[in-house]
């Protein structure tokens, strides 16, 4: 990897945090850290300026290295998410392997933004973390734009984090039926503390049995190298649902678990 003084990270603007924290490269990345490839910076009170900085920084041509770039537990929105996907269309992050964005205020237009750059081939991630926005936080419509950019992106994306948001019924039926498509890599998809009430619709019924059968038949022709061969759906403590529905509801996913053993159905 290139020095610090000679890579990508040399190029940000000095006066923004993002540039302070660019600055001092190196660190564990238990703790956070800073290099070519990883910027581990959650908690570090990023904001939408640091991160327009950052993506100033990623305009440049050796900015192409960044894999990791964690930014959970900060301040940032819609406009540093459009400013990652520009950098993501211009070609910046194509060796990007894991985003997070756990923590912040990003609503559906910035989600959009992304996924958007992402299905056009801006990235190749692997992890995509979008839990508990603060604000008017994520619904549907960010399940429905990423289940877009699953189902056209080659198939690399393995898990796939959006608890604590608005997500409906509708919204685990998108990203089900993109992780059904035969391209999908899709391995951990969690969505704990949304709204995904009652007893699981048809589509998603119909989704969990091509991924089931889609395992099955990868473990037993071990011909499936990168593509998914199990999942696991976590769907717990899902709020604003009426108990008596719940309660149906439970029956209903329990006998779908034993029905599809192959998958691991958490609830």
């Amino acid at each position: 990897m290139l020095p610090a003084t000679d890579s990508w990270i040399s190029r940000a603007d000095a006066s923004t945090r993002a540039g302070v924290l660019l600055g001092k490269a190196g660190g564990s990345c238990a703790r956070g850290c800073t290099s070519g490839e990883k910027l581990h910076w959650w908690g570090k009170g990023v904001t939408d300026e640091d991160c327009l900085s950052l993506a100033k920084a990623l305009s440049a041509q050796s900015g192409r290295e960044l894999k990791n770039l964690l930014l959970g537990t900060n301040s940032v929105g819609d406009a540093c998410v459009r400013a990652l996907a520009s950098s993501a269309r211009a070609g910046h992050l194509k060796e990007l392997r894991a985003l997070g964005l756990s923590g912040n205020r990003i609503t559906d237009d910035g989600c959009e933004a992304w996924a958007g750059a992402w299905r056009d081939g801006g990235a190749s991630l692997i992890d995509l973390y979008l839990s508990r926005q603060r604000g008017d936080g994520l619904t549907d419509r960010c399940a429905t734009s990423l289940a877009a950019a699953i189902g056209a992106a080659g198939g690399s994306l393995r898990r796939l984090s959006m608890g604590d948001s608005g997500l409906s019924m509708s919204g685990l039926a998108a990203l089900l039926q993109a992780a059904a498509s035969g391209s999908s890599a899709l391995r951990e998809l969690s969505l704990n503390n949304n709204s995904i009430c009652g007893r699981p619709s048809p589509p998603v019924v119909e989704a969990l049995r091509r991924i089931a059968d889609s395992a099955a038949s990868c473990s037993a022709n071990r011909s499936c190298a990168g593509r998914q061969r199990s999942l696991r759906l976590s769907i717990r403590k899902q709020h604003g649902c009426k108990a008596l529905e719940e309660q149906a509801a439970a029956a209903a996913w329990r006998a779908l678990q034993t029905e599809l053993p192959s998958l691991e159905i958490a609830f």
